[in-house]
């Protein structure tokens, strides 16, 4: 209770009205604002996309070795 003894009561807000299905309308102002967004994306150059792809590749090559060396391990231990 606030001071003085007064009272606070809270109203819910109203609910937002829900779409009322599909519409060419709604559709074309989506793919605009997919277009828009499309053209704010910082897309990497040629040769940083090249190097991500090789981390990830070593990286992957790297783990397989790792796991499959595990596993053989693994299975002359518990055979």
């Amino acid at each position: 209770m606030a001071s003085g003894g007064a009272t606070t009561t809270v109203t819910p807000a109203p609910e937002a009205a829900a779409p009322s299905g599909w519409s060419p309308a709604a559709f074309s102002a989506y793919l605009q604002g997919v277009k828009l967004e499309m053209g704010r994306v910082s897309w990497p150059s040629a040769r940083e996309l090249q190097a991500a792809t090789t981390v990830v590749m070593v990286t992957l090559i790297l783990f397989a070795g790792y796991l499959g060396l595990l596993d053989a391990i693994l299975k002359r231990f518990f055979r």
